[in-house]
């Protein structure tokens, strides 16, 4: 099966600190365009998974317009299951204001790790954790060996301080679990690297970059996987600018 992960489009961001008001809201517009295009690169190219491996919002006051665009792409979509893990920025009372959760849209808690079942022998999991939560969480993570196993978090590596309320994860702690893929969300670059000697971790970074220290490439990351892995994956850029 193919999947898409992305992470940190961070929709509705203010983006008036460098920009006037008018280019702010050009930038805003080509953000929510650019998940637009994404989804639809998504049923172009036959991907049944979509990990939005957190902070699809900017902030807590998001415009109903935006939220509904966002509704109306998982409903127009059914044939596209949507995991959807928030992360530090995901305040917004979007899932408050859906009337029904779409059967597929699937959500995780943060009182427990959620696990949902997919094709070829392929399960996801994940959690909703914030700078709060203890480390130990990580080891309450129970993965069948004999399943290809994809874990979805949104946190700030270990490696890198933390400037905010994000969770800060520790790579040591999720070697040798029997994770296949490590969906990751928080850093705003792309990177893929060896977490053991069976799975790979991967920030995609963002879609969009939003200023000057979001500068170079930007874009998702699309998985071939099957019951034996891994098979091939692509750093995929549909982004309208490049800082």
């Amino acid at each position: 099966m193919k999947i898409l992960h992305c992470a940190d489009i961070h929709l509705d961001s203010k983006m008036e600190n460098k920009l006037s008001p008018d280019q702010a809201r050009e930038r805003r517009k080509e953000i929510l365009e650019g998940f637009h295009n994404m989804i639809s690169y998504a049923e172009k190219n036959d991907i049944q998974t979509v990990l939005i491996a957190g902070d699809l919002f900017d902030r807590r006051h998001i415009r109903k317009t935006v939220k509904d665009e966002v509704k109306q792409e998982f409903i127009s979509h059914p044939d596209i299951e949507f995991d959807y893990l928030r992360g530090n920025h995901d305040i917004t009372d979007f899932l408050d204001d859906l009337d029904e959760v779409p059967k597929n849209l699937h959500l995780f808690s943060a009182d427990r790790w959620t696990s949902y079942q997919c094709p070829d022998n392929i399960v996801i999991t994940g959690r909703e954790l914030d700078a709060k939560s203890s480390s130990d969480l990580l080891s309450e993570m129970v993965l069948d060996p004999s399943k290809v196993n994809i874990v979805m978090l949104h946190g700030q590596d270990s490696e890198y301080q933390s400037r905010d309320n994000a969770y800060t994860i520790e790579l040591p702690k999720l070697r040798g679990r029997y994770i296949d893929y490590l969906a990751l969300g928080h850093i705003h670059s792309y990177r893929w690297e060896e977490l053991d000697d069976r799975g790979v971790y991967c920030y995609p970074g963002c879609p969009e970059g939003r200023g000057f220290d979001e500068c170079g490439k930007k874009g998702f990351v699309v998985l071939d996987i099957d019951s034996t892995g891994i098979r091939s994956h692509e750093f995929v850029s549909l982004a309208k600018r490049q800082l």
